[in-house]
């Protein structure tokens, strides 16, 4: 997908992804989380780190007047450095990350990972 999107991009053109990422998730995470929501309904939400913290499944169960129903899907974690790679690997260059969309840098404890990464100009 990000070759694609470098293919796709005019030349100076620029990619931004935002994203939780894998160092701020160990410090969050919660192998179960409820909510009650608004309409009286409660979420359940079950997650399973898989393959070696590659990999999160998620189960989500909804439940509203006695009836359920669940949702399932798995989605990869990356890293600062794993994604800022991967983005290099496509032929992105000019890579930068940040820890929020104000700017902060990615430190110790960014509240979230946010990728820059621009296309070459030829």
């Amino acid at each position: 997908m990000l070759r694609n999107i470098h293919h796709s991009l005019k030349a100076n053109g620029a990619l931004v992804i935002e994203t939780l990422g894998k160092e701020r998730l160990a410090r969050v995470w919660q192998n179960t989380i409820c909510t009650d929501l608004a309409d009286g309904s409660s979420m359940f939400q079950r997650h399973q780190i898989r393959d070696d913290w590659t990999r999160v499944h998620s189960e989500w169960i909804l439940v509203k007047d006695g009836r359920s129903r669940n949702f399932c899907f798995e989605h990869t974690v990356y890293s600062g450095r794993e994604l800022k790679d991967r983005l290099l690997t496509c032929g992105f260059e000019h890579v930068q990350l940040f820890g929020d969309l104000q700017g902060s840098s990615y430190g110790l404890e960014p509240l979230r990972l946010i990728a820059v990464a621009r296309k070459s100009a030829q």
